[in-house]
């Protein structure tokens, strides 16, 4: 399977299992180099979290139900790790759209 296809067939398993959560948090899926793939939230305009699956260690793949552990690593534009927590898919959203909120609340 060529990058293209395996990409191309991450997104499609992302919007087919979590049509809703994309729509409403306006996720997507990135590429960070050598075959890791994370789903991706934006914080602001300063902030971007990765998340992958997590059993006992990062997978580097999107999860597989809105179940599914994740760890939630939170970066900085030039990269850097500022926070990570642990959830699952659904819950580590809900938590990412309150740090959302509060971020705007201090702006």
């Amino acid at each position: 399977m060529t990058f293209e296809e395996h990409f191309n067939n991450l997104i499609d398993t992302l919007n087919k299992r979590f049509p809703k959560l994309v729509k409403k948090h306006n996720l997507c899926v990135v590429h960070s180099g050598g075959g890791c793939f994370h789903i991706d939230f934006v914080l602001n305009k300063k902030l971007s979290v990765s998340i992958n699956p997590y059993l006992k260690d990062v997978e580097y793949n999107i999860p597989k139900t809105e179940k599914s552990k994740c760890i939630f690593g939170i970066y900085d534009e030039e990269g850097n790790q500022t926070n990570t927590f642990f959830k699952s898919f659904k819950d580590g959203l809900k938590r990412l759209e309150e740090i959302k909120r509060d971020n705007l609340k201090g702006e």
